[in-house]
């Protein structure tokens, strides 16, 4: 077996397979491949599992791992991300008998400042997302201080095998467990327990049964609630902290197997158990453990879990704890990874190069095509891209930094501002009423909350928006928080931050200080001055700013986009000034025929129908304005029809569209001889030119779709009326260059159009796209009148050149009438074969671009103008990779091996986009798409155009058949999808991918390479 002729097609496999592996591992890079340590940074929070499993929230709750008995890494999950299948904070933990993961995700608005959505994920053990178990949306009118980078659900759980979570707002406590991961169950319906300001006094919950669970009070009271089996409930305070005095703060709540209920000391840094309404000693403490690890610095305790062992689980800013009733268990501040998860680490930078080396070659080979087979304005083109690209990269990477830091500026000027005025907004003797955790809430604290809380205007202006505050205090040289806007703390929380002249200690010399830190809570940018009595004494320390860390996001996005916008705007550009270019030199060639006899005998390879690429290019750009925003529009109509699904409902317009395409080629084909190329063409555009005005009239389904069957019939009247003029050169390699640049000139045009039409549907809205297309499609009817019409006497000059050297006459008859070689080419069944097996698979697996890719990514956050840049990134890899593609593959290969392989890359792109389900995936599909239509799809129109049967038929009149068939490919296309996406998003397309592999067997087996002739016209160009 000659495998260098396969070379390629193998390197494109070991291509597709090591990106699969790179992105199922992706979550492995974690550092260089030699790295074989996990180190912890700020752990926030960690449990246990039955198997002595420790899972642990870190890097400022963005990761997640696991660690196995043998204090070995075993997982990791990456989070810092709002897409879906993620996590953007991890906020609370919990893990299930099967080792399944369920994580607390807080997803913020682009300031880092409102919660806009909080839900409960689970993810297998393994660490793959499996879905929702529970989730909280919030709105504009949502937005309330308590909602400040905090939520509602709280004290997930997994106890006594059910998991538990509490949902608490303002009015209390709502109970709720899930006994499986297939449905959610309250625990009873319409369970609930009242508590006015629950979201403000609640510290922490835990469950103490299916009917009761044990809650503390940030005024230092523990109580416990049980429910009534006639959803009454009862309360018993099992713990009070002293008052006046601020010598203990009780803070978080655990139950162990045993119902011995634990509470953390915040002021004590320890944990003890409750019994008889009294605390007992401490189980741990920071004490306990210097004594026991003498070289551990002091450090505050916050957070702490039961193990099932009946072991506590806490954490400090450099460690994960566990501690028995022998003592200290486990001290980790770094994990070495297990065998599984270092291979793991290895495979993904293996498969990462090995993609990067196929990736290379291949690009390597593909510009080697391109230089063989491309002019200068190629080059041109190319080389503008890449200078502009890298300009735009290099200057925003410039430009934006220093904005950013101008910017901050801004921002500590405002907090500058913000932290002179403020303090004196609050009578600040209000501070010496608040004497012990029983005040917490008292008239003196909502005096003084109200007062910073009007200071900030309630966060309902530009320059507050945005902005937090903090109250804290200095006692006995150790910082204490008093309160947040968010409630979020008591009256006396902890922190280590003190020390080197820290902000704090600065306001309580009396100054005002700013800075930025990053810290176990994310990146901040704020600042600290001293609240005074009347004596001039510092009481207090008040402390606004602003979430850095989603201010960065929104940096490095605003990069990115403005890159994205300066090389979008320049592709266009350069797509238009090709065409120019290209219309140029067509008119100039045209000139010098007219005006040079002797060029006309000499003939070469100019032909006139290749003034159909600009005419094809404005004619497309006008039709392809909206393809990436019909789905998106239709949802706008939609109303749910009895029996028909949403998702075949919005796929409607674009099936109803193709079809009426399809149609019209079919038929067109047919009045090619009696009408001619001239009146059909003029027809298909008043055609489109209606369905395009009525496309931006329409009010509701009904008359969208009819709209759209009117643009689809135009356009595949236009569409066969311009393949005639090609039809007309008799020269086989004029008349195959002929369409080439037809192609070319109706990709270009499709991908101006996008990405014209989505641009200015972000700015415009849907409907009026529809007129600026109908706009464009009138410059189409002027350079028609006045581009073309020379034509008719430039034409019969060529065509008696051609006989006179060929010595070929034009007038030769076919043996058979019209209506026999119809039928020989209907009941061929090769003919079927080619459309059921290789035409109507891969024009469905084409339908993933116009259909599914515009509702995908929408759905991932993307804007429209960002979809017409990936259908932009689908049609540059067909137009420059196309044509020098299939002359290589038809060469080595020949059409019908070269449809093969394009079969398999179909059904590969889908699979790929299965497999991984991200956008990042549907960016690689569509790329593999791209690559695959520009020789596949002259693969098959050659093959298809030299099967005797449509030789026979005439070359008009089998490519209206083609065109139909191909159109009900596309047609079933969105009803295909719709169909397997009820299977589920990856499961239905991976079946879809599968399907396409398939269905080229039958053809694999039964069709074969056709004999071709670069030379002699065919039966087809001689009619």
């Amino acid at each position: 077996m000659n495998f260098s002729k396969y070379k390629y097609s193998i390197l494109i496999l070991i291509l597709v397979f090591a990106a699969l592996i790179t992105w199922q591992k992706r979550s492995y890079f974690n550092g260089m491949p030699w790295v074989t340590d996990l180190h912890y940074s700020y752990p926030e929070y960690a449990v246990a599992d039955t198997k002595n499993q420790l899972y642990v929230i870190d890097q400022s709750k963005r990761r997640v791992t696991r660690i196995n008995a043998n204090n070995q890494s075993s997982l990791i999950l990456k989070g810092g991300e709002k897409k879906p299948n993620s996590f953007f904070y991890a906020l609370d933990l919990a893990v299930d008998s099967k080792g399944h993961i369920f994580l607390l995700n807080h997803v913020m608005d682009d300031r880092g400042f409102n919660l806009i959505r909080e839900e409960i994920q689970e993810y297998d053990s393994q660490g793959q997302f499996i879905g929702l178990i529970y989730q909280q949306n919030y709105s504009e009118a949502d937005h309330k201080p308590t909602l400040v980078q905090r939520g509602k659900i709280t004290g997930l759980t997994y106890y006594q095998d059910r998991l538990h979570w509490y949902v608490v707002d303002e009015r209390g406590i709502q109970p709720f467990s899930l006994a499986n991961s297939n449905s959610i169950t309250e625990v009873e319906s319409g369970l609930f327990y009242p508590l006015k300001g629950a979201d403000y006094l609640i510290a922490d919950l835990h469950p103490i049964s299916l009917e009761s669970f044990v809650y503390s009070k940030k005024n230092g009271s523990i109580h416990q609630t049980s429910f009534a089996v006639d959803g009454m409930y009862w309360t018993e305070q099992r713990y009070q902290a002293p008052a006046q005095a601020f010598s203990i703060a009780p803070w978080g709540v655990a139950v162990n197997k045993q119902q011995t209920i634990f509470t953390l000391d915040l002021l004590n840094q320890s944990i003890h158990p409750l019994d008889n309404h009294q605390l007992n000693s401490a189980f741990f403490s920071g004490n306990q453990l210097q004594a026991s690890r003498p070289e551990t610095a002091f450090f505050n305790y916050y957070h702490f879990s039961i193990a099932p062992d009946n072991s506590l689980i806490t954490t400090n800013d450099e460690a994960v704890i566990q501690w028995s009733q022998s003592g200290l268990e486990r001290y980790l501040t770094l994990v070495p990874y297990d065998a599984q998860l270092l291979q793991s680490h290895w495979l993904a930078w293996v498969s990462c190069l090995v993609f990067v080396v196929a990736l290379s070659r291949l690009l390597f080979f593909g510009v080697q095509l391109l230089i063989q087979h491309s002019g200068q304005v190629f080059y041109l083109s190319i080389a503008t891209i890449a200078a502009v690209s890298i300009s735009a990269f290099v200057v925003s990477n410039m430009i934006i930094p220093h904005l950013t830091k101008q910017y901050e500026q801004v921002l500590v000027e405002k907090l500058s501002y913000m932290l002179q005025t403020s303090p004196r907004l609050v009578d600040a003797e209000l501070f010496d009423q608040l004497q012990g955790l029983d005040d917490f809430q008292g008239e003196a604290y909502q005096k003084i909350y109200a007062s910073f809380l009007e200071g900030l205007n309630y966060n309902q202006d530009t320059w507050n928006e945005s902005s937090y505050f903090a109250i804290y205090r200095i006692i006995n040289n150790r910082l204490y928080g008093l309160m947040y806007l968010n409630g979020s703390i008591g009256m006396m929380h902890p922190f280590d931050w003190l020390g080197d002249d820290s902000v704090y200690e600065k306001a309580q010399r009396g100054l005002i200080a700013t800075e930025m830190t990053h810290d176990i809570s994310g990146e901040w940018l704020y600042g600290v001055s001293p609240v005074k009595n009347k004596a001039g004494e510092v009481v207090a320390l008040f402390e606004t700013g602003t979430d850095l860390y989603a201010f960065r996001l929104a940096s490095q996005k605003l990069i990115k986009d403005l890159a994205l916008q300066v090389i979008t705007i320049l592709v266009i550009l350069v797509l238009v000034m090709m065409e120019m270019i290209f219309l140029y030199q067509i008119l100039k060639q045209r000139f010098n025929f007219v005006t040079d006899k002797v060029a006309i005998s000499k003939v070469g390879d100019f032909s006139d129908v290749q003034l159909a690429r600009p005419l094809n290019f404005i004619f497309f750009t006008a039709v392809s304005m909206s393809l990436a925003f019909i789905p998106l529009m239709m949802s706008g109509f939609y109303e749910p029809v009895a029996g028909l699904s949403k998702d075949f409902l919005l796929a409607l317009p674009i099936s109803i569209e193709l079809f009426f395409f399809g149609f019209a080629t079919l038929i067109s084909g047919y009045l090619v001889p009696s009408l001619g190329w001239r009146r059909l063409f003029v027809i298909g555009l008043l055609v489109v030119l209606v369905g395009l005005v009525f496309s931006g009239l329409a009010w509701d389904m009904s008359s969208f779709c009819v709209a759209r069957a009117f643009t689809g019939l135009g356009s595949g009247i236009s569409y066969i009326g311009l393949r005639a003029l090609i039809n007309q050169e008799s020269r086989q390699q004029a008349r195959s260059e002929g369409y080439s640049h037809f192609y070319a000139g109706m990709i270009a045009g499709g991908n101006v159009g996008v990405v014209l039409g989505a641009s200015l549907a972000d700015l415009l809205g849907f409907s009026q796209v529809f007129y600026v297309a109908a706009s464009i499609l009138v410059l189409a009817f002027v350079f028609y009148f006045y581009g073309l019409k020379r034509l008719v006497y430039i034409q019969p000059a060529i065509k008696a050149a051609v006989e006179e050297s060929s010595g070929i006459g034009l007038t030769k008859k076919v043996e058979v009438t019209k209506r026999s070689a119809l039928t020989i080419y209907l009941r061929d069944p090769k003919i079927w074969l080619f459309f059921i097996c290789l035409v109507f698979p891969t024009y469905l697996a084409g339908t993933f671009l116009a259909y599914y890719l515009p509702v995908f990514a929408e759905d991932q956050g993307l804007s429209i103008a960002d979809i017409g840049r990936l259908f932009i990134l689908n049609g540059l890899f067909i137009i420059y990779f196309g044509p020098p593609l299939s002359r290589f593959f038809k060469r080595r290969l020949g059409d019908f091996q070269t449809q093969m392989l394009g079969s398999a890359l179909w059904a590969a792109s889908l699979i790929i986009f299965a497999a991984t389900g991200s956008l990042w995936g549907a960016v690689v599909a569509l790329i593999l798409m791209g690559i695959t239509e520009g020789f596949c799809a002259t693969a098959q129109n050659e093959y298809y155009l030299e099967m005797p049967s449509s030789k026979l038929l005439g070359e008009d009149k089998a490519t209206g058949y083609f065109e139909l068939f191909s159109k009900i490919g596309e047609t079933l296309g969105p009803i295909g999808f719709s169909i397997a996406l009820l299977l589920g998003q990856q499961l239905g397309i991976l079946v879809l991918g599968l399907l396409v592999l398939f269905a080229t067997l039958p053809a694999l087996l039964f069709l074969k390479e056709t004999s071709t002739s670069s030379n002699t016209p065919s039966k087809a160009s001689i009619l």
